[in-house]
């Protein structure tokens, strides 16, 4: 019964790993996670392997295929300073009214926006959060495996393996 522990703790640990470093590869930690649990070292070594999806392929697309999404979109109300969706054309908070006109304008420049964002990739902001991530998962990573170095010679001095 020790032994299918242990090989449960194990188990957990590659399949721990294995989600962390797939999420700081832009893949989905939830399907390696469950690769390094059922394949163990193998899966996790897989994870290592793999390469880091680009992060443009993973933008939200708008119905219409071309990537920008009004409704995703906020602009500040220039009398109250209140955020509100980019196609309104009266501040809930303040009843402030814009134009056909200049909604479409505003519409416009966001859709710049994005498109030149998109095109130079990363924002500064994501750059620095993907860092500290990846920081994150690494030390994780160095935990974990001090973590099972230390059960596993546990388990081999106490004789079960």
């Amino acid at each position: 019964m020790e032994e299918v522990s242990i090989f449960v703790g194990q188990a957990a640990a590659f399949g721990v790993l294995s989600a962390i470093i797939a999420f700081t590869k832009n893949r989905s930690p939830t399907k390696w996670g469950f690769l390094g649990f059922l394949f163990g070292i193998f899966g996790f070594v897989a994870t290592i392997a793999v390469s880091e999806v680009d992060d443009n392929s993973q933008k939200s697309q708008s119905p219409d295929g071309k990537g920008f999404d009004p409704d995703e979109h906020e602009k500040k109300c220039p009398t109250c300073a209140e955020y509100i969706k980019l196609e309104a054309r009266a501040c809930r908070y303040c009843g402030h009214e814009f134009s056909h006109e200049e909604v479409e304008q505003q519409i416009a420049q966001a859709r710049d926006d994005f498109t030149v964002r998109r095109q130079e990739g990363e924002t500064e902001t994501t750059s620095v959060v993907r860092r500290e991530l990846a920081s994150i998962g690494r030390a994780l990573v160095i935990f974990l495996g001090i973590a099972l170095a230390v059960f596993i010679i546990g388990a081999i001095a106490e004789g079960l393996w």
